[in-house]
C-alpha cells in the first residue's frame, strides 16, 4: 500500500545519506593524509631527471638457466634466514583449499539446427517486406534502428555488405561465434554524419501555454532574436546556462538521447534555422549551428540470433553432472573419476572469504560461501554460476597467521639459487678481463643485441623485462665504456652506452609536482584506508551471509 511504499522510499533515502556522509568523511580522511605527504621541489627535479635522460645500448646477457640447478647448493638455513626476513610479506587470510568441475552450459547440435531453421524461415519475408522493422523487432535480440550509419559505425562484415550492395539487398544468414546474423540494406544517402545542435525546451505543462509560448518565441527568433539569452531566460533544461548548447549529435544518438521526431528535425533543418519538435521531455526550439561534410550513410536492418542452450539441453547437461555427482562422492576418488567422465577437474585452488569469483566464474560467489560453511572431504550440490554448472569439494582449510616455510620452500630456493648463479657467472665473466661486449657474449655463448631509450625510471626494457639493476647501472655509465658484469633477475647483462641523449621537453617544476602529489594522493588513500581495515578490530563474517 501506500504507506509500505513511504516507508521503503524513505529508507532508501536513509541508506543514500547515510553512505554519502561515510564517502565524504572518508574522502576528507584521504585527502588530509594526502597533503601532509606532499612533494617537494627535489622530488620534482630528481623525477624528471630519471625520465629526461634516455640511453641506447648494446648488450650480451647469459641466462641462469644455462647453470643446472643440481650444481647449486641451497641450505635449509639460508631458506629460514631469506622467510624470516619478508616474514611480514607471507601473512595470511583464513582461507580454504578446493577441486571443482565446471561445465559449460552449451547449446545442443539440436539447438543450433533449430535456430538455423528459424532464421532460414524469415529470409524470404525478410528480402520482400516493407515492415522490416516489425520482422527484426520480433526476431532479433537487436532491436531496428531507423537511423543512417556511416561505414566506421559498422563491423567488418556489415561494412563490406553495406558499401558494396544496392537497396533491398539481402546477406545471409551467416553462422559465427554461436550467432546467426542476416542483413538487409534498407536505405543509403548523402548526408552529414554530425549535427551541431542548440535548443531551447519548455517544459511540459499546460498545453495551450507551452503551445503559445513555443510560437511566440519562433517569432522573436525570425525576427532576429538572440537565441543564446532567450535559451537563458526560457529553457527549462541544464543546457540552458551555456545558451541551450547540446552538443554534436549522430543519427543514433538523437534518436536514443530524444527521440525519431527529434532526430528527423536536427538532421533536416538547414544550419541556423529553427524547428519546433516535441518530445517525453516538452516542446523543443532546435536550432542546427553546424553540420560536418556529407557523406555516404546507410540505414542496415540487422537480425542478430544468439543460439542459447534449450530447456531440454539445459536439463540433459545437469542431469548428467547430477549423476555422475551421486555415483561419486568421494573427494579423494573425485579426480579419476572426473577424468574418466570427460570433466575437466581444477585442484589445489585457494579462496578466501574475501573473493568474490572463483576464477574467472562469474556469479561463483556461493561457491565459495559454501565452502567456508563446510569442512574437508564434503562434496556440494551442483550451483548454477552464469553460463555453467559448477560442483566443488573441501580439500582444506588455511589457518589464519603466516604462510609456512615449506609452503614457500620451492620458490625462495629458486630466488636464492638464481642469485647464487648470478654471483657465479659475474665471477667467473670478471675472471677472463674481457673488454668488448662481443668477447663478452662468445664467453657468455650468447648473441650481441641492443636496446634504446633506457631510463633510471623504464618499468620494462624492451625484448628484456624488468631489470631494475641494470636500469641503475645504465643511467650511471659513461658513453662508450664496457660495463661489469650486471647480475639481474633473470641473468647476467654486459652493456655499453653508444648514445645518450635528453628530451626536448623543459622542466615545468609545478607540473611535476602536481603530478607527483596526484599519483601520491591515490596511493597514500588507498593505502591508509587498508591499513584502517587491516588493523580493525572487526571479525568479518559476511561470508556467513553472502
Amino acid at each position: 500500500d501506500q504507506q509500505a511504499q513511504l516507508l521503503q522510499a524513505r529508507n532508501f533515502w536513509l541508506f543514500w545519506e547515510k553512505n554519502i556522509k561515510r564517502q565524504r568523511l572518508e574522502q576528507k580522511y584521504t585527502t588530509l593524509l594526502s597533503k601532509a605527504v606532499a612533494a617537494n621541489v627535489l622530488d620534482a627535479k630528481e623525477a624528471f631527471n630519471d625520465a629526461a635522460e634516455n640511453s641506447d645500448i648494446v648488450y650480451a646477457m647469459q641466462s641462469y638457466a644455462s647453470i643446472p640447478d643440481s650444481t647449486i647448493e641451497v641450505s635449509k638455513s639460508e631458506i629460514e634466514k631469506l622467510y624470516n626476513q619478508r616474514k611480514e610479506l607471507y601473512k595470511q587470510k583464513e582461507g580454504k583449499v578446493i577441486k571443482y568441475i565446471a561445465v559449460d552450459i552449451r547449446p545442443s547440435q539440436e539447438d543450433y539446427d533449430k535456430a538455423s531453421a528459424d532464421i532460414e524461415s524469415l529470409k524470404e519475408e525478410f528480402t520482400t517486406s516493407e515492415k522490416v522493422a516489425d520482422i527484426v523487432n520480433e526476431n532479433s535480440e537487436v532491436p531496428y534502428m531507423d537511423a543512417f550509419f556511416t561505414e566506421n559505425a559498422f563491423d567488418p562484415e556489415m561494412k563490406q555488405f553495406a558499401t558494396t550492395s544496392e537497396v533491398g539487398a539481402v546477406y545471409g544468414p551467416v553462422f559465427d561465434n554461436d550467432k546467426y546474423r542476416m542483413f538487409k540494406l534498407v536505405d543509403k544517402k548523402m548526408g552529414p554524419d554530425s549535427v551541431k545542435v542548440s535548443h531551447i525546451m519548455l517544459a511540459n505543462g499546460d498545453e495551450a501555454r507551452t503551445t503559445a509560448l513555443a510560437d511566440s518565441l519562433m517569432n522573436v527568433l525570425k525576427n532576429g532574436g538572440d537565441f543564446a539569452a532567450l535559451a537563458k531566460e526560457f529553457s527549462a533544461d541544464q543546457a540552458a546556462e551555456n545558451g541551450g548548447e547540446l552538443g554534436w549529435f549522430t543519427e543514433i544518438t538523437a534518436l536514443r538521447g530524444v527521440n525519431e521526431d527529434f532526430k528527423n528535425a536536427v538532421f533536416s533543418t538547414p544550419v541556423n534555422e529553427i524547428a519546433k519538435v516535441k518530445s517525453l521531455y516538452g516542446t523543443h526550439l532546435v536550432k542546427v549551428t553546424e553540420k560536418t561534410a556529407n557523406v555516404n550513410k546507410y540505414k542496415v536492418a540487422d537480425i542478430d540470433m544468439t543460439v542459447s542452450p534449450s530447456s531440454k539441453t539445459y536439463s540433459n547437461i545437469y542431469n548428467e553432472l547430477n549423476q555422475f555427482i551421486s555415483q561419486n562422492n568421494d573427494l579423494a576418488k573425485l579426480d579419476e573419476a572426473a577424468k574418466e567422465a570427460g570433466y575437466n577437474l581444477i585442484a589445489g585452488v585457494n579462496v578466501t572469504a574475501d573473493n568474490q569469483t572463483l576464477g574467472s566464474i562469474k556469479n561463483s560467489r556461493p561457491v565459495i560461501r559454501w565452502a567456508f560453511q563446510n569442512d574437508k572431504g564434503e562434496i556440494s550440490e551442483i550451483f548454477e554460476c552464469d553460463d555453467k554448472f559448477v560442483i566443488a569439494g573441501v580439500e582444506g582449510t588455511i589457518k589464519e597467521g603466516y604462510r609456512s616455510v615449506a609452503s614457500l620452500t620451492p620458490a625462495l630456493k629458486a630466488e636464492i639459487a638464481a642469485q647464487k648463479k648470478g654471483e657465479k657467472i659475474a665471477a667467473d665473466l670478471k675472471a677472463k678481463n674481457l673488454t668488448s661486449v662481443e668477447a663478452y657474449a662468445d664467453a657468455m655463448g650468447s648473441k650481441v643485441d641492443s636496446v634504446k631509450f633506457i631510463n633510471f625510471g623504464t618499468r620494462r626494457i624492451a625484448g628484456i623485462g624488468v631489470e631494475p639493476k641494470l636500469n641503475a647501472m645504465v643511467s650511471l655509465a659513461e658513453v662508450g665504456q664496457v660495463s661489469a658484469p650486471v647480475a639481474g633477475n633473470n641473468g647476467v647483462y654486459v652493456f655499453k652506452v653508444y648514445d645518450r641523449n635528453k628530451e626536448a621537453k623543459e622542466y615545468n617544476e609545478a607540473e611535476e609536482i602536481k603530478t607527483l602529489d596526484a599519483s601520491n594522493a591515490y596511493r597514500f588513500g588507498f593505502q591508509a584506508i587498508q591499513s584502517l581495515v587491516n588493523k580493525a578490530d572487526v571479525e568479518d563474517n559476511r561470508i556467513r551471509f553472502f
